[in-house]
């Protein structure tokens, strides 16, 4: 299964799970994990590009 991508408009991010609009925090860099403020759902950021827009992937749960 592909992993979900959801990509930022700048800092702000909509969950997938969710939906609520979350702030990433300023200083996040690749690798690092963000987590929804409304449901706890985690994504790790993938890339991020010249503008400032964050690529996220959701993290998915152990099993």
């Amino acid at each position: 299964m592909d992993a979900i991508t959801i990509t930022s408009t700048g800092l702000t991010y909509v969950c997938d799970e969710c939906k609520n609009e979350n702030i990433i925090p300023d200083g996040t860099k690749v690798g690092d994990v963000v987590e929804c403020e409304f449901c706890g759902i985690e994504y790790r950021v993938a890339t991020i590009d010249e503008n400032g827009n964050h690529t996220l992937e959701l993290l998915e749960e152990e099993k």
